[in-house]
């Protein structure tokens, strides 16, 4: 920023400037200790079979 407006850009005008630009500082969600993939594959697995038959009956 300081080469394109040809000054010194203090870091909370910076911040200002992204955030107009509507970037976000983004951080990674980890994921908890006890979570079970297995567990959680087969529930989506579950959601989209349910979600399948009600389209069934709809039509």
């Amino acid at each position: 920023m300081t080469e394109q407006a040809g000054h010194r850009v203090s870091t909370q005008r910076g911040w200002e400037y992204l955030r107009r630009l509507r970037f976000s500082k983004r951080m990674l969600r980890l994921c908890h200790v006890k979570a079970d993939p297995q567990a959680q594959n087969a529930f989506k697995k579950l959601s989209l079979d349910v979600e399948q038959i009600q389209r069934s009956m709809v039509i």
